[in-house]
């Protein structure tokens, strides 16, 4: 077992896990390595799981319905977490492509075994989903509050650009901690 890797789970995912909880998500985990330029997930494919970014850094980019392109949103450095989104949407699709920027070290793990794991009502999993709730709903709060901000003004052209500077910090910003992105 990745001793580091339970370590970075419990002080960045989900500090309400034990050791004990956060070695049996681990167990569940599988490593995998990405080298600078290739694919980690790409937008629109079914999600293989939740994704910890170990080492590396790495872009996300999203094309969007009716883009041609990609647009790059974020540069991300590891420890983060990657995939929370379409893990817990029923489609489970990956809501954008994400490239290596670097070597990555990843660990996985499995839409599969977390199904499994929530049937089974493994107490883990069920403090992982409350945390991926709170980060989400922190998200959504900070973008309700900023398009409340953005429509008080009088000047349209700058706040597309503000919203969309916006939008990339705060959908790449995984803070279970509750701070709010500046």
């Amino acid at each position: 077992m990745d001793q580091e890797l339970v370590t970075v789970i419990r002080s960045m995912l989900c500090r309400r896990l034990s050791a004990e909880e956060a070695a049996a998500l681990v167990s569940a985990m599988v490593p995998r390595k990405v080298p600078a330029g290739g694919a980690i997930c790409r937008e629109g494919d079914e999600t293989a799981g939740l994704v910890i970014l170990l080492r590396g850094t790495a872009e996300v980019s999203k094309r969007g319905r009716e883009a041609a392109a990609a647009k790059p949103l974020a540069s991300v450095d590891a420890p983060t977490v990657l995939g929370e989104v379409s893990l817990i949407l029923p489609h489970g699709k990956h809501t954008a492509t994400v490239r290596a920027k670097t070597d990555c070290e990843l660990w996985v793990l499995p839409k599969t075994d977390f199904r499994q794991m929530l049937d089974r009502e493994n107490l883990a999993v069920f403090k992982l989903v409350a945390t991926l709730a709170e980060v989400l709903a922190r998200r959504l709060v900070a973008m309700d509050s900023k398009m409340l901000e953005l429509a008080r003004r009088s000047d349209q052209s700058a706040p597309v650009e503000e919203l969309a500077t916006f939008r990339q910090k705060l959908s790449w910003d995984w803070n279970p901690q509750g701070k709010s992105p500046e």
